[in-house]
């Protein structure tokens, strides 16, 4: 009896240390390596030689893909990253270096020819799907190109930004939290990312109750929603006393050290170690 409740006991003690690890390893963070026949068709396309090489590479490059074009994009970024890489070694030119990124757009264009292809979600999450697992590469030049196209993904105008791509990227993989990407959208707008979220890990009742909250000062909120349960909401609490120092209180502080999730314990982390975040 004794014996099987140790068993017991351990048993659940695993699977509560799996449960706290599994989202910070479901992003699947990978190793980015080259496909040298790929990159050379990459080259082709980004350096524009002539009209008629560009042409025949992206042709090479669809075939290769299966006609598949949003699986290149993982070489796409590595590309663009050893582009940059050859710039900061000063092995290229600033002008060489703008020139050969530019070229990426010749296959978004591609993919998307138009301005109503464009705002489709279904194949920016297509895109996503292949990109998503290099957002937080200990790389910084892979992890900066990622992020890159993410700009291209979520940009709706200056200053605004549509995040519904990831959304629907979330809401088709319920069982595989994207870390890296969730962290990427509260830097980028907590308030667009926790209305995003409450879309996915919420419902419409959510939704209208938090986009009422919101609608208040800002300092205001933080301090109502705190009392809130969802991780999510604490993570947009915890992103916004980042941003700014000045709405950092103790009190709720010591309310947000009570939610366990990972990201949020982060952001907290950085917020006792004196680090900010400019918009």
């Amino acid at each position: 009896m004794i014996l099987s409740q140790v068993v017991l006991t351990f048993s659940l003690a695993l699977l509560f240390v799996n449960n706290i690890t599994a989202f910070q390893q479901t992003n699947d963070v990978r190793e980015l390596t080259p496909d040298f026949h790929v990159q050379k068709l990459l080259d082709q396309i980004h350096t524009g030689v002539s009209e008629n090489a560009v042409t025949n590479a992206l042709m090479n490059l669809n075939a290769h893909f299966g006609g598949n074009l949003s699986a290149c994009f993982p070489q796409i970024i590595y590309y663009r990253a050893e582009v940059k890489r050859k710039y900061t070694q000063k092995q290229i030119s600033s002008a060489d270096m703008e020139k050969r990124l530019m070229g990426t757009y010749i296959i978004l264009r591609e993919i998307a020819p138009s301005q109503d292809d464009w705002k489709r979600a279904d194949w920016k999450v297509d895109v996503l799907t292949n990109v998503v697992p290099y957002i937080g590469s200990d790389d910084p030049f892979i992890a900066e190109q990622a992020q890159w196209l993410l700009k291209k993904m979520d940009y709706a105008g200056a200053n605004k930004v549509d995040f519904s791509a990831y959304e629907q990227l979330m809401k088709n993989r319920p069982e595989k939290p994207e870390p890296a990407l969730i962290k990427y959208m509260y830097q980028k707008n907590p308030q667009a990312a926790v209305l995003s979220m409450s879309r996915v890990y919420g419902d419409k009742t959510a939704e209208d109750d938090l986009a009422n909250q919101l609608k208040g000062d800002t300092k205001a909120t933080v301090q109502s929603l705190v009392a809130r349960s969802e991780w999510w909401v604490h993570l947009y609490v915890a992103m916004v006393m980042k941003k700014e120092p000045s709405f950092r209180d103790p009190e709720i502080l010591k309310k947000l050290e009570k939610d366990d999730h990972p990201l949020v314990q982060e952001a907290i982390a950085e917020i006792k170690s004196g680090k900010s975040q400019s918009n």
